[in-house]
């Protein structure tokens, strides 16, 4: 009987004259496979009409969403009849009853991600490679993902300390577009050089090399972030005391004030593109980069930034 259907319509559409209506849909055969996340009339049917613009309109009508990767769906003709017919009352339809669609999938295996990650940790770590250890925790299940090009990046995150217990977010994107954060697991372990007291140091004193040295040690378990380099510690001052034998973190020490309170310090008020220095008393001590109230010799008070030399910058 079908194919009575199908030999009627071919004879149909062959003959001038002899019309079925504007629209002629004929439901496809089996199984269809598509790569989209939504059915349309055009995935399942094909579809007939002396106008282009209503061929083309009924085609891409929606129908529902697919399956998951891997999975597959049906769609009835009467689905198909109840959709098209409220553009087309008099649209003709033929073939099978059902059709199914098989949603084709892309597997992302698990230990591509682990490797992005692991990529990552390597790359931007301050520790050398051979002074760390990577140890990546059980793998989740590969991903099923609709057909298209997967790619991983890792999504920059300034909290992740490159030690101990490390959580790596890895973005995935499908065809372009953003589709999920998988979070790799990971232990690093570093055994590395670092700075360690070689004599006590009271609250207050300024930081000379020989109050300190440098030691090859497991700072894996060790929290916050590790002093390296003995260049980084010169000039600083300590905000507590610290005890010899103490590995040195960067919380530990701040810059020394660049002038005190009281002091009369240069002022650069800058107004747009116009810049004027004159001087001005300190309300505060002054560290680079903070905020403190001059006293300008007009008798106001303004709010400046400290710059590197010493200088307070107002801007206006």
């Amino acid at each position: 009987m079908k194919n009575i259907f199908r030999f009627i319509l071919v004879i149909a559409l062959a003959v001038p004259g002899c019309v079925f209506g504007a629209v002629t849909v004929n439901v496809k055969k089996g199984t269809v496979e598509i790569s989209g996340e939504k059915i349309h009339v055009k995935d399942v049917a094909d579809v007939m009409s002396d106008d282009s613009a209503v061929k083309a309109k009924v085609e891409g009508l929606y129908v529902k969403m697919s399956a998951v990767p891997g999975q597959r769906v049906s769609v009835t003709r009467e689905k198909l009849e109840n959709i098209i017919k409220k553009y087309y009352p008099d649209a003709d339809f033929f073939g099978d009853e059902k059709v199914y669609v098989l949603t084709r999938g892309t597997e992302v295996n698990y230990d591509r991600i682990t490797e992005a990650a692991v990529k990552y940790v390597l790359e931007n770590m301050p520790w050398k490679k051979e002074d760390a250890e990577i140890i990546t925790k059980n793998a989740k299940s590969d991903l099923n993902l609709i057909n298209g090009e997967v790619l991983l990046k890792v999504k920059e995150d300034n909290s992740v300390s490159f030690k101990g217990s490390v959580i790596v977010p890895v973005e995935v994107y499908l065809n372009g577009k953003f589709e999920k954060i998988e979070p790799v697991s990971m232990i690093v372990k570093v055994t590395a050089e670092c700075l360690m007291a070689a004599a006590d140091m009271p609250k207050g004193s300024v930081v000379t090399r020989d109050k300190v040295k440098t030691i090859r040690k497991d700072i894996t378990a060790i929290s916050g972030d590790v002093l390296t380099d003995l260049t980084a510690v010169d000039g600083l001052f300590t905000k507590r005391g610290i005890p010899a034998g103490t590995v040195l973190l960067h919380n530990m020490f701040d810059k020394p004030p660049l002038f005190k309170s009281g002091e009369t310090v240069s002022v650069i008020v800058k107004i747009g593109a116009l810049s004027v220095e004159t001087s001005g008393t300190a309300g505060r001590e002054g560290k680079e980069g903070e905020i403190v109230k001059v006293k300008l010799q007009t008798g106001k008070t303004l709010d400046g930034k400290v710059s590197a030399d010493g200088k307070v910058i107002i801007e206006k």
